[in-house]
């Protein structure tokens, strides 16, 4: 389990947080980057000179610099580089024990210098500095910084992910990019690729990641020959809090209230000691020496008998009052010397506990005017979310450069499931209850470095040594029904057991997944006069196991009545567990279990050439990968016991243009072109069934399935008016071959489901974004800043093997429209930001249907939000929040029925943050 890595990680962060080089020195420092004027690129090896001192220092790898022990005073100071106009800064104050930053911006000496430019903070956790480096990008990309995610009441990085163009959020944690699947869409975190946490799906789940922990997100739209090939939505691109130039300390408390849930009657149940930390302690294992099989067990042996009573009887729900919900974080950060050069260091860490109650509905519709069921109930839940950020750098000298970077974080859910109503195929009236604890783990961690050789012609190379895993627990998922004839309401509660065991009735599910990603990238980076080259690799070898079990309580011949009565604290206690009482037994239908891996060896190349036609400025970038990639499944096909292992091999050579018309200094027009591809997943190509527990449908994979071939057009027209400002418009259109989709098939008389290669689809559409201040309409709104995007998707793919016969559907998941506003108003006097958001996606497509049943639709929804953020002093700021204050529910629909329903409500948060 990942959780026992999280003490080492924690102590060594200790130790160094208690360590000598904390403490403040008497004299002060003079730190910031130097960047080209024109370009905005960084540079490497400028040197900056205290004017009648030897005092100075030279920019870095990252064009960054310190002088450190500076004497309280003013001070000129003197920049210089080859081939760039001498710079001199006057009146530069520096305070002891404090940093002055200064962020130079050197023109070329073919540039008539008649000011000195000293620019703004270059970090990217600003919107201006993420702007700038989106308008030099080689890719079409989209981006959110600390700063944007700051003025939106987001807590995981899916949350945020919203706010960016064209992306929407499927169960809260997938994120769909241009309407295309989270399956086509791949995650990286400080530019190392991530591991997933689902079980039948290698997607990663964004709400694992904190914002707290985020310094930025780039979403790049048009692939890169420097990007893994598996390409057709986005790549995200997540980077975490980057080092402070100067001591950074922050410390931060809230808490929430949600209408509704908060102060209000919540069921929960007994759980372990540790469940504060979202991390079952193992109170929810199965029994100690409980066999690894129960095959050749039958329900009537002494033996079976004496295994279902080494289970715990906790089936009971508490009722409790529902508390305020807590958070908290801190930050603490510094540059220090150590042996005269710079070392950087950040800890961070984070915590939000939140109960909320919903009410939820689920149907079954048959025929369009009657229903199979229909339930009504409640969903209690308890969210457990944190995660703790440890990073060093070490400057080994101005052209050398070493980090450690490290990210754990947990997400956890507690619930208990409510339903009550009608199953008419049984003649029933049925109350169900389930009580579910999941736990999700991540940790990442690299070695990365950066070196400049000036001599080999500014050759500059990038490498890392990544390792990511990730786990998910889902111990002792307790489910049982009670019910009664419907035609006779009086009749008292029996729980409702079979004679076999089975997947819906009483019993217990266990599962556990652990996926981990390693490997290493190494990128070169050669400039030259006329043309610039990037070159490289990158190995991923990734491996997975998942395990899972379902124990079913079962009826026997010989139960006498009396016990089916009992209540749900005494039903199922040890001592009913006997030849005139109840059973257990394992469900075995087709397989549950796997291990499987796969090797991804990429090597690219890549060029970028400038030049002029027709006095205008161009550039092209070309560039070409080569991917081999093996993957292999083994498992086992419970039904005839044999061994199953599957293996696939695949060589691709991917190729990749753009051409980037730079009209302006702050005008681009880009064209991109790229062929790209979609592997099939792990237990996609299975030749047999597995159970799909939480949709409660049996999954056969395909074994002829191959992979998709896309093609990807793009055009994106944009301007950079003012600095944090931008007007943009894009294009796309994507043609998918072969492309791979759930569908749903019928055999017997249940709508059961695969996975299908239709011949054809595309995906096309337009995004339209504009960052604006409104000082533009008058001065009075000088302070007001504007943000808005709209995205407008149209699919259409040849239909699979349903029995529907139609030619034509949407892709699933698309929504044909997405909307994003944000109205901002800062006042830096008074230290006051206000933030209004609004956030809508359009009607789409969640599960394709069948000729017995229609397509499931869910509705279209709007969110609104409300931010406030107030500077007390120097050192203090205090935060309101109101999420979700329209509270619109979730709603799918078959037809004008509703399939599942889940209200949703309003959040209030206040917290009050301490910063150095």
């Amino acid at each position: 389990m990942l959780s026992a890595k999280l003490f080492n990680l924690v102590a060594l962060c200790v130790i160094l947080l208690i360590s000598p080089v904390m403490f403040g020195q008497s004299t002060g420092k003079i730190a910031g980057k130097v960047v080209d004027g024109v370009s905005g690129e960084v540079i490497i090896g400028a040197n900056i000179l205290i004017e009648g001192t030897t005092q100075g220092a030279a920019t870095d790898i990252d064009g960054k610099f310190i002088i450190n022990n500076v004497r309280e005073g003013k001070y000129n100071l003197i920049v210089s580089y080859i081939s760039y106009s001498k710079t001199q800064i006057t009146d530069v104050s520096v305070k002891g024990n404090e940093t002055t930053t200064l962020n130079v911006a050197l023109q070329p000496e073919t540039i008539s210098v008649d000011s000195i430019v000293v620019v703004g903070e270059a970090s990217l956790e600003y919107e201006s500095a993420l702007l700038n480096q989106r308008k030099k990008s080689l890719t079409i990309s989209d981006a959110i910084s600390r700063e944007q995610i700051k003025k939106s009441p987001d807590f995981t990085s899916a949350e945020f992910l919203q706010r960016v163009p064209s992306i929407t959020l499927m169960q809260g944690k997938f994120i769909y990019v241009r309407g295309v699947s989270e399956r086509y869409s791949s995650a990286q975190l400080n530019n190392a690729p991530l591991a997933s946490s689902e079980p039948d799906k290698k997607d990663f789940a964004f709400d694992l990641i904190p914002s707290y922990l985020v310094e930025n997100t780039i979403v790049e739209k048009s692939y890169s020959a420097d990007n893994p090939g598996d390409f057709a939505g986005g790549v995200v691109k997540i980077n975490t809090i980057d080092f402070p130039s100067s001591t950074l300390f922050r410390f931060s408390y809230g808490t929430s209230f949600i209408p509704g849930s908060t102060t209000k009657s919540y069921s929960g149940y007994e759980g372990g000691s540790t469940d504060f930390l979202g991390i079952d302690d193992g109170t929810r294992d199965l029994p100690e020496n409980f066999p690894e099989t129960m095959q050749g067990l039958t329900p009537s042996d002494d033996s079976t008998y004496n295994l279902a009573k080494l289970f715990t009887n906790k089936w009971k729900t508490i009722n409790s009052k529902s508390p305020l919900n807590q958070a908290f974080a801190l930050a603490y950060g510094d540059n220090f010397s150590l042996f005269d050069q710079s070392f950087g260091l950040i800890f961070s860490a984070n915590y939000k506990t939140e109960q909320s109650s919903s009410n939820i509905e689920t149907n079954q519709p048959v025929d369009g005017t009657d229903y199979l069921y229909e339930y009504s109930g409640k969903n209690y839940n308890r969210n457990v979310n944190w995660g703790l950020l440890f990073n060093l750098s070490y400057k080994i000298s101005d052209l050398h450069k070493l980090g450690f970077k490290n990210t754990y974080t947990v997400n956890s859910d507690d619930e208990v499931i409510q339903l009550f109503g009608n199953q008419y195929d049984r003649n029933n009236y049925q109350q169900s209850t389930a009580l579910r604890f999941v736990s999700r783990e991540l940790y990442s961690g690299q070695i990365s470095g950066q070196s400049y050789f000036p001599a080999l012609s500014n050759l500059k190379t990038d490498y890392s040594v990544f390792y990511s895993e990730s786990f998910r627990d889902e111990p002792d998922y307790r489910r049982y029904t009670y019910g009664r004839d419907l035609q006779n309401p009086e009749e008292p509660l029996r729980v409702l057991l079979s004679l076999l065991p089975n997947l819906r009735e009483g019993g217990r599910y266990y599962s556990d997944l652990s996926e981990k990603s390693r490997g290493t990238k190494l990128d070169f980076n050669w400039d030259f006069e006329l043309v610039k080259f990037k070159f490289g690799g990158l190995y991923d070898k990734r491996s997975r196991s998942f395990n899972s079990r379902v124990i079913s309580i079962i009826s026997q011949q010989t139960t006498a009545n009396r016990f089916y009565y009992y209540g749900i604290d005494s039903v199922f206690a040890p001592g009913n567990f006997r030849r005139s009482a109840f059973s257990i037994g394992e469900y075995n239908d087709g397989t549950s279990d796997y291990n499987s891996g796969d090797e991804n060896v990429g090597l690219y190349g890549m060029f970028e050439l400038p030049f002029q036609l027709l006095n205008q400025n161009f550039s092209f970038v070309g560039g070409v990968r080569l991917e081999n990639y093996n993957l292999e499944l083994k498992t086992r096909n419970l039904e005839n016991t044999q061994d199953v292992i599957i293996n696939r091999h695949e060589n691709d050579l991917l190729p990749s243009a753009s051409l980037i018309y730079r009209i302006t200094g702050n005008q681009n027009l880009r064209l991109s072109y790229s062929n790209t591809v979609n592997r099939p997943q792990f237990r996609e190509i299975a030749p047999f069934s597995y159970y799909d527990f939480q949709t409660q449908v049996i999954v056969f994979g395909n074994p002829d399935l191959i992979q998709a071939d896309i093609t990807n057009y793009d055009i994106r027209y944009e301007i950079f008016p003012n600095i944090g400002e931008l007007i943009s418009g894009s294009v796309f259109y994507k043609e998918f071959k072969n492309p791979i989709e759930k569908v749903v098939v019928i055999t017997t008389n249940n709508p059961d489901q695969t996975f299908a290669n239709a011949s054809f689809a595309k995906n096309y559409g337009f995004e339209i974004e504009l960052r604006s201040s409104l000082r533009y309409l008058t001065d009075l709104l000088s302070d007001f800043t504007f943000t808005g995007n709209y995205t407008r998707i149209e699919s259409e793919i040849e239909e699979t093997s349903t029995t529907l016969t139609r030619e034509t559907r949407p892709m699933q998941g698309q929504s044909p429209y997405i909307f994003n506003l944000s109205l901002n108003y800062t006042n830096i006097q008074w230290g006051s930001s206000l933030t209004l958001l609004y956030y809508k996606y359009g009607d789409r497509l969640v599960e394709v249907g069948t000729a017995f049943e229609g397509d499931h639709i869910e509705e279209a929804r709007s969110t609104v939000d409300f931010v406030a953020n107030q500077e007390i002093g120097n050192h203090f700021e205090l935060r309101f929040t109101a999420k979700n204050i329209n509270a619109e529910s979730i709603k799918v629909y078959e037809i004008d029925k509703i399939v599942r329903g889940f209200s949703t409500s309003p959040k209030y948060s206040i917290s009050l943050t301490y910063k150095l």
